[in-house]
């Protein structure tokens, strides 16, 4: 029954159409890690959720890169209404992030406005939402994705394994390391359970939010290799259900070609740029 449901699930969704892509998809991730990791559902009886809250979707490849963008265009917009001196947010940076080598973060090469949003978000949508509030520059990610996308190409890796080490290259090596306040306080992923019913839950430390980015874009066939890990799928599956959200962020146009893991950088920076101006230029985009 289970089976069927979620079969009938991805029928009725435009995933179903990744299933005949070859290798396709950013939300790339296989079960990893130990289902211990600490999360904290959320309790329905809030619904809807604040109206500070923020929906990020998904959108394959070209829509992490759109909605990352976008979401440093709001910043942009931001610091530019709040009157702070600062120059256009840079496209690229030469400065490494968090993560890396550096001891120099991108919040001391150009300052960015604090957000003023919480987000929800689910499949591709959380990993650009991640990436936004650990400051990552789009030159580290574009490092990281190229890289994985030749291992790939030339057999060392599959395709399920390629989430998997993003989020490793992504996040802090050390498990212990303290959880920054704006990933604690404002970034709530969406996935989906067996029966298709969203589950909202927000990571306490980095191991959950590894387990939750694994969880929220989990494509049986695509990014997974078994219909579910650990009692989860892709939070898409259940948007039918999800919480009405006073705040989206708006969506890349719909392409089918930003599926496949062989996406060059130019497109991949084209959607960013798409996305960072659209927000920068709107009056109206404030999450």
């Amino acid at each position: 029954m289970v089976e069927a449901k979620l079969f009938a699930g991805l029928l009725s969704t435009p995933l179903l159409l990744l299933l005949f892509l070859s290798p396709s998809d950013y939300r790339l991730i296989p079960a990893l890690g130990p289902a211990d990791a600490e999360v904290h559902p959320s309790n329905f009886s809030t619904f809807p959720p604040p109206v500070s809250s923020c929906l990020v979707r998904g959108g394959a490849f070209k829509g992490f890169y759109f909605s990352l963008g976008y979401l440093r265009g709001v910043e942009r917009k931001m610091g530019v209404d709040s009157g702070s001196e600062v120059d256009d947010f840079p496209f690229f940076s030469n400065a490494s992030s968090v993560h890396h080598a550096s001891n120099t973060t991108t919040d001391q090469i150009y300052p960015i406005p604090a957000p003023r949003n919480s987000y929800h978000c689910y499949s591709g949508g959380c990993f650009a939402v991640v990436a936004h509030l650990m400051d990552i520059s789009l030159d580290d990610i574009l490092a990281i994705g190229l890289d994985l996308q030749q291992k790939w190409m030339k057999g060392e890796i599959s395709r399920f394994d390629i989430v998997s080490k993003f989020i490793d290259e992504v996040l802090p090596t050390n498990p212990n390391t303290p959880l920054r306040e704006s990933l604690k306080n404002q970034l709530n992923i969406i996935t989906s359970t067996t029966a298709l019913q969203p589950n909202i839950q927000k990571p306490t430390n980095f191991s959950s939010i590894k387990k939750l980015l694994v969880q929220t874009s989990w494509i049986p066939g695509v990014t997974g290799n078994s219909l579910f890990v650990d009692g989860a799928v892709d939070g898409f599956l259940s948007s039918y259900k999800h919480p009405v959200f006073k705040e989206e962020l708006a969506e890349q146009p719909w392409d089918l070609s930003g599926f496949k893991i062989s996406m060059s950088k130019e497109d991949a920076e084209d959607a960013y740029r798409f996305g960072y101006e659209i927000a920068k230029n709107n009056s109206h985009a404030i999450c």
